[in-house]
């Protein structure tokens, strides 16, 4: 039976790569004359924040000044929720505990989970890049979720992650998670294949968790 149901942020609650990559690029120019490709930001992306930044912008300043310089531009480039998500997750928190693992900062996480219309108190748990160092695809990054969840008596079997990627659907099983991916973010439906559940719209969602027994 499913108790819990754990969501990646970026690309799969809230269109991030649509936003913030221009928001990475402007900010690297503005305050460095640095350009970043598109295919650059990809490269690093999903790391822990922190070191996410230090990969992009390397030693041109430090990286407390990096960091404060983006935050300063980051919100002219918000990014909104995907359509029918912020009312899927209404719906499923009237029968699940909800949670968030994401590799972005609380501070990060946070504003932007409200900015895009998400109530915070949805969330049981929201576990962020301050909680661990490791990132997907490790399965041991969901060991802070996963204790939290066993305090409760929440086993593996009994919870299921919901992600754009392939690293969130290899963390999710070599966690014992079940899984459920949300294709045409980053993650074609080809690419999804060989997983059971694999869906193109939220509103979809709430009937496949249903489902899994």
């Amino acid at each position: 039976m499913i108790k819990a149901v754990i969501f990646d942020l970026d690309d799969t609650l809230i269109k991030t790569s649509e936003t913030k990559y221009e928001a990475l690029k402007f900010a690297a120019n503005h305050f460095y004359k640095l350009e970043l490709t598109t295919e650059m930001i990809k490269t690093h992306w999903g790391k822990p924040f922190r070191k996410f930044m230090i990969n992009l912008f390397g030693e041109i300043d430090t990286i407390e000044s990096i960091i404060q310089n983006y935050y300063s531009v980051r919100n002219q480039f918000p990014s909104p929720a995907y359509e029918d998500a912020v009312n899927t997750l209404g719906q499923l928190a009237k029968k699940y505990i909800l949670g968030v693992v994401t590799a972005s900062t609380r501070h990060i996480a946070e504003e932007d989970l409200q900015a895009a219309g998400f109530n915070l108190s949805l969330f049981t748990y929201i576990q962020t890049s301050e909680q661990t160092s490791v990132h997907k695809p490790d399965p041991k990054v969901f060991e802070p979720v996963s204790h939290m969840l066993l305090e409760k008596n929440i086993f593996p079997n009994n919870v299921v992650y919901v992600g754009d990627s392939l690293a969130d659907y290899e963390a999710a099983h070599g966690s014992g998670f079940h899984f459920v991916g949300i294709t045409g973010r980053t993650t074609t439906h080809t690419e999804f294949k060989n997983i059971i559940f694999a869906i193109d719209h939220f509103s979809k969602l709430f009937g496949i968790i249903k489902s899994i027994k």
